[in-house]
């Protein structure tokens, strides 16, 4: 009867919570919330690297991560459980009031009757339970190769320590989601440019320009920038501001636009439809938070100069 409960109420095989590699976002998060206490991103006296989080995302999966790989290898043996359990439970309680010599006929006075009665219900709750299971099958998971170059340029003018930041958080970022560019614009300049972006018109080959004015004035960033609030277009084909993207791959598939204050915006783009986890989504965000922080005074000490010239990393 337990395992009956147990199969009645459970969850379909492959809709869970998601796996070691997700469940490590929740450990790196609060490893970067416990770096936002500090804005030289100091975590028991070094700074974190993307091995950082690729270490925990392997303890992840190591920790937690087996009995799901189990289950997804065994996927159709699973999702039959519930059906050959439950009929195999009903064909018992038939061949029991047969053998037992009580009348087939519930009786509520017995208790082997009351007994019937209760695993009867329980086995069909397992019957239709594995009717679910069989009917619905999570969606594939798909990725596109992105079209366009590669590229890693940062603004000249920051100082060391925000070089270095934006460096980790492209780091950290590329490692742990399903972020193939990220842009940050802050003020009149764009501070980094890193990952895919799309090809430039000339014949040069570099990574096309992002025009900050245009973008910080598009309908998408703008309503970002209002209302203070992240803006996930989770499928962007079906969205017309994607027009206002154009320095992204042309098949980008999902965006995050995290605002930085109101003077900057945080984008990253996947190349997996619904790419992005609730929990990408919070560490982003706390993510936009710190480098809003970090970027102000170097806004204010650049808002006296016109050029936007973006430069090679030098860390690179």
């Amino acid at each position: 009867m337990v395992l009956l409960y147990a199969l009645a109420t459970a969850r379909p095989p492959g809709l869970g919570g998601g796996g070691g590699a997700r469940g490590s976002a929740i450990f790196t998060h609060k490893q970067w919330r416990f770096c936002c206490c500090n804005s030289t991103l100091v975590l028991n006296g070094c700074k974190p690297t993307a091995s950082f989080f690729l270490t925990a995302r392997n303890s992840g999966r190591q920790g937690g991560g087996g009995g799901d790989g189990w289950v997804q290898k065994n996927d159709a043996v699973v999702r039959n459980v519930p059906l050959v359990l439950g009929s195999v439970s009903m064909l018992g309680i038939l061949i029991n009031r047969s053998v037992s010599g009580i009348a087939l006929v519930a009786d509520a006075s017995s208790a082997q009757s009351r007994a019937d009665v209760l695993v009867l219900a329980l086995a069909t709750t397992a019957l239709l339970q594995g009717l679910v299971w069989k009917s619905i099958k999570p969606r594939a998971v798909i990725s596109v190769q992105m079209e366009g170059v590669e590229c890693f340029r940062i603004a000249a003018s920051l100082p060391q320590a925000a070089s270095q930041e934006l460096q980790w958080v492209w780091e950290a970022l590329s490692s742990t989601t399903r972020s193939q560019a990220l842009v940050v614009v802050y003020g009149d300049a764009c501070a980094l440019q890193a990952g895919m972006a799309a090809e430039s018109g000339d014949a040069s080959g570099d990574a096309q320009t992002i025009d900050v004015h245009q973008l910080l004035n598009g309908s998408l960033c703008r309503q970002a920038r209002e209302t203070e609030t992240q803006n996930y277009l989770a499928n962007l084909a079906l969205y017309p501001g994607r027009f206002e993207l154009l320095f992204l791959p042309s098949n980008t598939q999902a965006v995050i636009i995290q605002p930085l204050g109101e003077d900057g915006v945080l984008i990253a783009a996947s190349n997996t439809i619904r790419g992005y986890t609730s929990r990408d989504k919070a560490w982003i965000a706390t993510i936009g938070e710190k480098l809003d922080t970090t970027l102000t005074d170097w806004a204010l000490s650049s808002s006296s100069s016109s050029s936007n010239v973006i430069a090679a990393n030098p860390l690179a």
